[in-house]
């Protein structure tokens, strides 16, 4: 369990950053993202990556943090239940 310095200190980043952090959610969780699961994972990858880039993180780093959709062709009702 991190420290009670180390606490103090996230909660000190989070009050300083609250409007970006508030701006993400709202991008995030206006990306559509009903049925089939994964339909819009290529966008919400997109404006993560963006962030990440924006916050310094290089670009090897933050391809390897994203999987690949299936290739469109495959439709959600052919995958196996």
């Amino acid at each position: 369990m991190p420290s009670q310095a180390v606490l103090r200190q996230v909660d000190r980043w989070i009050d300083a950053h609250k409007k970006g952090l508030v701006d993400l959610t709202c991008r995030l969780v206006s990306i559509d993202t009903t049925v089939p699961p994964g339909l819009n994972y290529p966008k919400i990858s997109q404006v993560l990556a963006l962030e990440l880039k924006d916050l310094g993180v290089m670009q090897d780093a933050i391809h390897g943090l994203f999987w690949v959709p299936a290739p469109h062709h495959l439709k959600y009702d052919s995958f196996p239940n």
